[in-house]
């Protein structure tokens, strides 16, 4: 016997729990990038970053303390709507599907932290 109610459909609630549930893994791969190892806090490897490697993570603290006193770049890598409607002040914005190609526009010897909320 068919029902005939029509199949039942993700709420928008699901669908922004699901995208912030995307975006803190992002954040946990790519938390801190192209920092001299010299002058590198204390990080967590973690694994399953891109290319088999590792990408190290960040406290929140260190993560403030750098914003505050001007010591990285900052890049939010959500999409243009959402870096619009807030962001860090001074972050830039190049969406996580754009990083591959975007990249060049970052300079490896500045410390570039990744973030996504």
């Amino acid at each position: 016997m068919t029902s005939s109610m029509p199949a039942r459909r993700p709420t928008r609630a699901l669908w922004i729990m699901a995208a912030g549930a995307a975006m803190m893994a992002i954040v946990l791969l790519f938390g801190l990038v192209a920092r001299p190892a010299a002058t590198l806090p204390t990080a967590t490897p973690t694994a399953g970053a891109p290319s088999g490697g590792t990408a190290p993570r960040i406290s929140l603290e260190d993560a403030r303390a750098a914003l505050e006193a001007g010591q990285a770049v900052f890049v939010d890598v959500r999409f243009d709507r959402d870096f619009e409607a807030g962001h860090l002040p001074g972050a830039l914005s190049i969406p996580f599907p754009d990083l591959e190609t975007r990249w060049t526009e970052l300079d490896p010897t500045d410390w570039i932290i990744l973030y996504c909320a």
